[in-house]
């Protein structure tokens, strides 16, 4: 009726589940009906086994921000990375057992969008601790959740200003700023996954209105409904600044006028002026109502009526006071920034004599050409007296030379002068006066007239055995102009003297031309020499010309390719026949000024140049 039984000793509460061998053991068995004695009893041992145990874990609940790192993500709701259930007499962890950790994992992505659904936490692998068995449980893990909340983006207004008095349309952005001023992104805030903001809407404080002042405190831009060309706006908390708007005074330019003025006079007072006008859609110039009157200018205390001739950019200007106490009108004068140019003084020479020391001026008339020299006697006096009749082309010359002591007295001579006006410079022409403002007296001027203004040119000379005429220090430096003529420079162009049938080479030349310089430099090209009968006369300008006593007239003329420079009179043939080649070389370079300045010519047209060493070249050429 009954057995005695046992369980394997080995099989504590400890023991852990699955261990292998454990058994149950019966013995002494008892009979209810019957005489145990009368059988041979033997027992069988049973098995006895451990089942693991079960055992919930749940993991944490966690939340980060919009494109942030997942390892970056915090537990919500008082939760931590995992937990279990109270233990019960068949769940739960016992004999001490403790839970080192687990592995924890999740779905979301860094670019998963806030608001993103089955999201969630996972935990697995629980380890315990010390040596204890995890295989002891039966272990069901319970997912955590997993939220993405906006991340914080500040987008700043841009600054901007315009000037007084002009719309707001004309606004521009200024330190540093654009339209969409997005701060730049840290590690929780600002755009994230190649996201970019397009556009925004901005407004301008309603006070910014066109009649507000210059200096106007506490004006705003201000940004709103960002559109987003990459990713949504869903994943931002949009933090708007406002900019700030200024106001900033009008510049207006006042200018002073420009005036002529004979040499010897005294500066003229100077009653002309501009003002700048504008309107409200731009940022400069007085506005209409607005008015400035009674300017006043002045003049460089260096400019008297002793200074030399010639053009002063730059010396007459402006009086800002006068200015300030003129300004008449509705708006404040601070509102506007008056800044100032300065205008010209020229000063006119009735004429210049080449052998004149320091460049004195000289007055030429009808009749007669009167000299006034300071400090010069005697010898001296003759020979500027003698340079005059050379200008005048050489005409009756009557020199009454005053003779002193020496001693610096001043001497006046008057001398008459026939003038021949074909052929030399006519009375009453202007020379135009060198630039350089030092009173040099250059040895190696040549003065040309031919159909713009008489000037006198600085003729050059170079070890390199290049000439012509440093233009740039009679007219002043220009730089190009886009007026100036194209192609310039010409490699090779042959120089020949003929009689109309004969021809005498006298050089192959580099021409080179520009505002600044005219440079003839010997070349080593090979060229083709045109016959003289491919001479035409399409286009003809005269010139006269005087370099120290060489003088003479001539005429240049240009067609099939060919410049041609006929003497006119016996002093210019002198020049060409001479074995002198300087006065001749300074005759070829005004030659090609003409060519190039007065009748059109460009240097690389030019095929070759004829000197005629003969007088009624073109004759000749007619009846060859």
């Amino acid at each position: 009726s009954s057995v005695t039984e046992t369980i394997d000793p080995r099989a504590t509460v400890t023991t852990d589940a699955g261990t292998a061998g454990l058994k149950t053991m019966i013995s002494s068995a008892v009979f209810g009906v019957g005489n145990a004695n009368n059988y041979d009893v033997s027992y069988e041992d049973g098995s006895f086994v451990i089942t693991p145990r079960d055992l919930t874990l749940y993991a944490g609940s966690k939340t980060r921000i919009y494109g942030t790192e997942n390892s970056t993500a915090v537990y919500t709701g008082g939760t931590t990375k995992f937990r279990t259930d109270a233990a019960t007499a068949t769940t739960g962890l016992v004999n001490g057992d403790t839970v080192a950790d687990v592995t924890e994992s999740t779905n979301a992505l860094v670019t998963s969008n806030v608001g993103t659904s089955g999201l969630k936490t996972q935990i697995t692998n629980m380890r315990l601790m010390g040596n204890r068995k995890a295989s002891n449980y039966n272990i069901t893990y319970v997912d955590g959740g997993f939220d993405i909340t906006k991340r914080d983006l500040y987008i700043t207004a841009g600054d901007k200003e315009r000037a007084f008095g002009a719309e707001n349309a004309t606004a521009q952005y200024v330190n540093g700023t654009q339209r969409i001023n997005v701060r730049p992104s840290d590690a929780t805030t600002g755009l994230a996954n190649g996201d970019a903001v397009s556009s925004i809407t901005e407004t301008i404080d309603p006070m910014a209105t066109v009649t507000a002042d210059a200096g106007t405190s506490g004006l705003w831009t201000r940004a709103s409904a960002a559109q987003f060309s990459q990713g949504t706006d869903a994943n931002y908390n949009i933090l708007y600044v406002d900019g700030r708007f200024a106001i900033v005074p009008r510049e207006v330019l006042v200018t002073a006028g420009n005036v002529t003025r004979d040499y010897g006079e005294p500066n003229p007072v100077v009653t002309e002026y501009v003002i700048e006008r504008g309107d409200r859609t731009s940022w400069r110039g007085l506005l209409a109502g607005d008015e400035v009157s009674g300017i006043r200018s002045y003049y460089d205390a260096a400019i008297t009526p002793t200074t030399q001739g010639g053009s002063y950019p730059g010396v007459i200007h402006i009086d800002p006071a006068s200015v300030t106490a003129g300004y008449t009108g509705a708006s404040a004068i601070s509102n506007y920034r008056f800044r100032y140019a300065p205008g010209k003084l020229t000063i006119q020479m009735r004429g210049f004599d080449m052998s004149t020391p320091e460049g004195r001026a000289v007055i030429t008339s009808t009749g007669s050409v009167t000299q006034v020299t300071t400090g010069l006697t005697g010898a001296a006096a003759n020979r500027v007296l003698g340079s005059i009749g050379e200008i005048r082309g050489g005409g009756d010359t009557n020199a009454g030379a005053s003779t002193g002591n020496g001693s610096g007295a001043a001497a006046q001579t008057v001398v008459s002068a026939t003038a021949k006006q074909e052929r030399s410079f006519a009375d009453g022409v202007t020379i135009q006066m060198p630039q350089d403002a030092a009173p040099t007296n250059w040895a190696n001027r040549v003065v040309v007239m031919n159909g713009s203004t008489p000037e006198a040119h600085d003729f050059v000379e170079h070890k390199d055995g290049s000439f012509g005429f440093d233009l740039g220090r009679t007219r002043g430096d220009r730089g190009f102009r886009p007026e100036d003529p194209a192609h310039n420079t010409s490699e090779a162009i042959p120089v020949l003297f003929t009689d109309g049938g004969s021809r005498d080479l006298d050089g192959i030349y580099t021409v080179n031309y520009s505002p600044e310089k005219l440079a003839i430099k010997p070349s080593s090209k090979k060229v083709d020499i045109p016959d003289p009968k491919e001479i035409r006369n399409t286009s003809a300008q005269a010139l006269s010309f005087l370099y120290q006593t060489a003088n003479g007239s001539f005429e240049v003329t240009f067609g099939n390719g060919i410049v041609t420079l006929y003497p006119q009179d016996e002093p210019a043939l002198s020049i060409i026949t001479a074995k002198e080649r300087k006065a001749e070389r300074a005759v070829l370079a005004s030659g090609l000024l003409t060519a190039i300045e007065d009748l059109g010519v460009t240097p690389v047209e030019i095929r070759a140049v004829y000197i005629f060493n003969v007088l009624d070249g073109k004759s000749e050429e007619t009846t060859a």
